[in-house]
Order: structure tokens, then sequence, then C-alpha cells
């Protein structure tokens, strides 16, 4: 038992000096050491503009408020890290692990997310606007809140993604699976969705006007309350899916599968009421 407590305080003590080391001024965080590993380092209101660290290890690392504007990280290991208010447009974080990484109240204008890993992410609030998410891949990813207008997710693999709330105002996403994701009361206007399995997904109360839906798997999911005006909806599979109160107001809607879709109390393309209620 001794032994044991003094292995257990020699890496309590390693873990302290770990941290302590790699915030001193002689281990600070820069472009000439690359690749760089610091983690559980205290980054905080750090100026990291422009500066190169691909595939470096800043695992766990506080970067609140710091500024990676066109920074290069590349292949780095960022799990559990805390960008937290930071600035990170046009930086390039493809091919990295943020899974656990919290991007709170961020600004990510344009950057570069491709082939990430991105399980638990926390993008609360955050802006994503035109940046770019082809080929990302994780689970449970909250979006809630987050400006991505003009964001492009092709290829991408999200399934359970929080979109609640969120403007995803003129997004692009083809090819991918978001099954089980909300994006319910989220701003979707102008949206498009080719060949991407959306099962089970809720769109409860989104704002869909003038989305383009084509040959989605749109199974079981629902759309109660949705606005779906200038929407068009072309060979999609509408099996059990809900669309109680949604608007369909001079949408296009055609081959598509609609076994068991529930369309009480929606308006019509001309906007007369589907009183057709069989639940």
């Amino acid at each position: 038992m001794i032994a044991q407590n003094i292995i257990i305080k020699i890496a309590i003590l390693v873990s302290v000096f770990n941290l302590i080391s790699c915030a001193s001024p002689d281990n600070q965080i820069s472009e000439n050491s690359n690749p760089l590993i610091c983690r559980l380092c205290d980054e905080r209101f750090k100026d990291y503009r422009n500066k190169q660290f691909v595939n470096s290890d800043f695992q766990g690392t506080y970067f609140y408020n710091s500024d990676f504007r066109n920074a290069n990280l590349k292949g780095s290991n960022l799990q559990s890290t805390n960008f937290a208010s930071a600035i990170l447009d046009r930086a390039n974080l493809s091919e990295t692990n943020i899974s656990n990484a919290n991007f709170q109240n961020s600004s990510m204008f344009g950057i570069n997310l491709v082939k990430s890993l991105m399980t638990d992410t926390d993008f609360v609030s955050a802006n994503l606007s035109a940046a770019n998410l082809n080929l990302v891949s994780g689970s449970n990813v909250d979006f809630s809140s987050t400006n991505i207008t003009e964001g492009i997710f092709i290829n991408s693999y999200l399934p359970n993604a929080i979109f609640t709330n969120a403007n995803l105002k003129n997004a692009e996403f083809q090819n991918g699976s978001f099954k089980g994701a909300n994006f319910s009361n989220s701003d979707l206007q102008g949206i498009s969705f080719k060949n991407v399995n959306l099962e089970y997904t809720n769109f409860d109360g989104a704002n869909l006007t003038g989305a383009t839906i084509e040959y989605a798997n749109l199974k079981s999911s629902s759309f109660r309350n949705a606005i779906l005006k200038d929407a068009k909806i072309v060979g999609a599979d509408l099996t059990d899916v809900n669309f109680q109160y949604a608007d369909f107001l001079q949408a296009r809607i055609s081959s598509n599968v609609t076994l068991n879709a529930d369309f009480c109390n929606s308006r019509k393309s001309d906007g007369t009421r589907n009183s057709e209620c069989s639940r």
C-alpha cells in the first residue's frame, strides 16, 4: 500500500512538472519547433497568426481567446483542447483530431476541417461560416446556435449531430450521413441535401424556405411545423415522415416515396390545407 501511494504521488508530481514546464518562458510554443508536443499547456491570449504547427500534439492545452488566423495545424492532435473564444479564421485544421475539444464562441470563418475527427466536440455559438467540413467524421457533435452559413459537408459522417437554432443558410450537404441529427428551429433557407442519409432526423420548426432535398433518405424523420416554402423535394424516401402542420407553399415535390408519411394539417403547395389525417 505504501509503495502504491508513493507511485501515485510521483505520477502527480510528474504531471505538475510537465504542466509548469510547458507554460514556462523557455518552452513557449514556437513555429521553430515543429512538430511540437505541448500537452495541458496554458496558452491563453496568445498570438499565433500565420504560424506552422503541422503534426503537433496540443492535447488538453488551453488556447482560450488566442489568435490562430491563417495558422496551419494540419494533422495535429487537438483532443480535449480548449479553443473557447479563440480566433481561427481561415486556419488549417485538416486531418486533426478535435474530439472533446471546446470551440464555444470562437471565430472560425473559412476554416479548413477536412478529414478531421470530431466526437463530442463543442461548437456552440461559434462562427463557422464558409467552413469546409468535407470528409469529417464523429458523433454527438454540438453545433447548437452556430453560424454555418455556406458551410460545406461533402462525404461527411456525423450521426446524432446537434444543429438546434443554428444558421445554415445556403449550406451544402452531399453524400454523407447525419442519421439522428437534430436541426429543430434552425435557419436552413437555401440549404442543399443531396444523397444524404437523414433517417430519424428532427427538422421540427426549422425554416427550409428554398431548400433542395434530392434523393435523400428521410425515413422516420420529423418536419412538424417546418417551413418548406419554395422547397424542391425530389426522389427522397419519405417513409413514415411526420409533416404535420408543415408549410409547402409553392414547393415542388416529385418522385418521392411517401409510404405512411403524415401530412395532417400541412399547407399544400397551392396554399390549401391538407385535412387528410389518418393518425
